[in-house]
């Protein structure tokens, strides 16, 4: 393997381009996926039934997104390294993750269908316990997935890990167009997870053919489950913000929530820049390295990358804030969405691309944490950042109503992003990664 060496004005610039590609390829991906929905209000409407499927499909979501997102990133330097010591043989310990991690999300999802059955109405309790049957094999196979498309990450090919999402929601659009009529929704449910199941198909197979014969031989990673539990729990902390954040907004009144939404959700756009392109070419980068030479690049060497990703997410932030209107009304003014509520997305939006600013600085900072496997610093800062970004909206909703969320987010991400830093100076800058955890 070669050594990753630090990145020149040249490699910048190919990573820059790359980075373009890479968001295309990512968003792509997800274009089925948003628009199952769509088809699913032109075709069922909105009932009891679609109200049990979005409670199961919610719980699906849950389970099935907050492990695979941890494992995904988790394992990455772990194997970075397994591919180092053993090139072809590394498989084993992929498929060995991810076989533990479908089985655990298969135990929990069970005991999320036992516990759907008594917190939802009783007039929706069958069908959806039926929905999340028919759910089981998604979240089953997301989970097992996302240790293919973390190790595919951490062998560079980046846009395979996440082109291959495609396929989800390809195998739901296909089961509402051609399933017979009698399978309902569960047929959409069942189609997400075949396609699914053939992503965990094809990145096997991608992955093979990217391993070569034989590694120089090491001892075997350890700390992988500890580094997957910690990443798991940071992601499940940070998802309560969200939630927190919406149970407040119900005091505002009718609409709150709703305008909370729609502005998060057309925040989603730019971050695919970040999630999808930038931040796995620095994990994948920074894995490699340490994999390679036994230590993570020097401190200062991470604080320049992630100072020139916030110049891009600066750049990204102040052309969303001069054009929100536009795109809040091109993307949500029909129908019953009147202006009123085009002017408070609008001004909602404006001034969460402060907050996107910092988020993304943390996300791309976040990548040497993982790295490094140093996730339970992650996790424990996540309290952190959730409380400051609770809180600050709960001190000042009663004044700046939906404002006062733009300004916990931001509170909450800089808060992050400087107690990132923060940990990342006080520790040496030669992480032996024997492991490659030292936590």
């Amino acid at each position: 393997m070669d050594l990753p060496s630090a990145p020149s004005k040249v490699s910048r610039a190919r990573d820059l381009n790359r980075a373009a590609r890479l968001s295309v390829v990512s968003a792509f991906a997800r274009a089925p996926g948003f628009l199952v929905p769509v088809l699913i209000a032109a075709t069922f409407g909105a009932g009891r039934e679609t109200d049990a499927y979005f409670i199961a499909y919610a719980a699906a979501l849950l389970v099935g997104g907050t492990i695979s997102q941890g494992v995904e990133v988790a394992i990455v330097p772990f194997a970075a390294r397994e591919i180092s010591m053993r090139g072809r043989g590394a498989i084993a310990f992929v498929d060995r993750g991810a076989l533990e991690t479908g089985g655990i999300a298969l135990l929990l999802w069970g005991a999320a269908i036992v516990a759907s059955f008594f917190l939802v109405r009783p007039d929706l309790r069958q069908a959806a316990t039926t929905f999340g049957l028919s759910f089981a094999p998604l979240v089953l196979a997301w989970c097992a997935s996302s240790a293919y498309s973390g190790t595919l990450i951490a062998r560079d090919a980046i846009g395979v890990a996440t082109g291959t999402s495609i396929l989800r929601g390809v195998g739901g659009v296909i089961a509402l167009v051609i399933a017979p009529r009698g399978l309902g929704l569960s047929a959409v449910a069942l189609g997400l997870g075949a396609g699914e199941v053939v992503r965990v198909w094809w990145m096997r197979r991608a992955l093979l053919r990217r391993l070569i014969d034989a590694g120089t031989g090491g001892p075997r990673s350890v700390g992988f489950a500890r580094a997957a539990f910690a990443q798991v729990t940071a992601v499940a902390i940070g998802g309560t913000a969200p939630l927190g954040e919406r149970v407040l907004a119900t005091s505002l009144g009718t609409g709150g929530v709703s305008h909370l939404e729609y502005a998060a959700r057309l925040l989603i756009v730019p971050q695919l820049v970040f999630d999808g392109a930038l931040s796995p070419i620095l994990l994948s980068r920074w894995s490699r390295e340490i994999a390679v030479r036994g230590r993570g690049p020097k401190p200062q060497e991470v604080a320049k990358e992630v100072l020139e990703g916030m110049g891009v997410a600066l750049a990204m932030g102040a052309v969303l804030a001069l054009t929100a209107p536009f795109w809040v009304h091109l993307i949500l003014r029909h129908g019953h969405f009147s202006d009123v509520d085009a002017a408070e997305v609008s001004d909602l939006l404006r001034l969460l691309s402060l907050g996107f600013v910092f988020s993304m600085g943390a996300v791309l900072l976040e990548r040497y944490f993982m790295a490094t496997a140093r996730n339970r610093t992650l996790a424990l800062l996540s309290v952190l950042r959730v409380l400051t970004r609770v809180g600050v909206a709960f001190a000042l909703i009663a004044h700046l109503r939906l404002r006062a969320f733009a300004c916990g987010f931001a509170g909450g991400e800089l808060v992050y992003l400087l107690a990132l830093a923060a940990t990342l100076w006080k520790r040496p800058s030669d992480l032996s990664v024997s492991g490659p955890s030292r936590e």
